[in-house]
């Protein structure tokens, strides 16, 4: 099956109630149980296996599909985790939505009844519900200042969607965007035996383009990526930008592209 995509908030329109909640920096997965099978899908579809604290409390739930993210201490340890073979301990799925046939309020409310006192399950917390756009902002800063990446947005009344949707809105001040590393390029100065900047190729409307990629590394990164640089070529990564720009022959690039040490194998 295909999850359900956030679009940019502050690219997209919507009407109507919605709900907040925050962005949990994790590892997209789909969980299917029925009956006493349990399973655990990427984004990408492939079947995710040892998580067996997880698998455990997930046989208690009801026959569904759920859907939400696995996390671990930060995003990176997440990612070693998660890409480690055998047993899986040390991440928490926090599960944001389920597929069935209803609104995304009753969804989220039918989460918040079953997934109660589960030590590695949890619900996503709902922080607003209601029309009041302008309580957006607030939530927004008050997530960001304690260390969180941004928000969610979703339709109160939409159903759940199995594409990228206007009825799910990612909100964060920098946009990130997935994009493929099909090159890296020497530095300079200190860096003349490091890495200088990764070439990136992104798409914008189903076309292609490229950009450089240079800030920020770490010193550590730069000669790492640059002794082994099949660590990153042909790997997807995430790259936060301001803006995406449009050139004069009608080709894009990002504006103040960073690197944010984010190798997307949940992809």
């Amino acid at each position: 099956m295909k999850l359900m995509l956030a679009k940019n908030y502050y690219e997209s329109t919507f009407t109507g109630e919605f709900i907040l909640t925050e962005k949990i920096d994790g590892i997209r997965c789909c969980l299917v149980k029925k009956g006493k099978d349990v399973k655990f899908y990427s984004r990408s579809e492939r079947e995710i296996k040892g998580l067996i604290d997880i698998e455990k409390e997930a046989a208690k739930l009801p026959d569904g599909v759920y859907d939400g993210e696995l996390v671990g201490k930060d995003f990176n340890n997440t990612i070693a985790i998660t890409g480690s073979d055998g047993v899986k301990r040390g991440l928490i799925y926090k599960v944001f939505d389920c597929v069935y046939e209803d609104t995304c309020i009753n969804r989220k409310r039918y989460l918040e009844a079953v997934i109660k006192n589960y030590k590695y399950i949890a619900t996503v917390p709902i922080l607003y519900i209601g029309s009041d756009t302008s309580v957006i902002e607030k939530l927004l800063y008050k997530v960001l200042s304690n260390g969180g990446e941004g928000l969610m947005l979703n339709v109160a009344t939409a159903h759940y969607e199995m594409k990228r949707t206007k009825n799910l809105l990612k909100i964060k001040l920098f946009k990130t965007i997935d994009a493929k590393v099909v090159d890296i390029t020497k530095g300079s100065g200190k860096y003349r035996n490091a890495l200088g900047s990764i070439v990136v190729e992104f798409k914008i409307e189903g076309k292609k383009y490229d950009c450089n990629v240079g800030v920020g590394f770490k010193e550590t990164e730069r000669f790492e990526y640059y002794k082994n640089p099949e660590l990153l070529i042909g790997q997807i990564v995430e790259i936060r930008y301001f803006q995406i720009t449009k050139n004069e022959g009608g080709g894009h690039s990002l504006r103040f592209p960073t690197w944010i040490n984010k190798v997307r194998r949940d992809l």
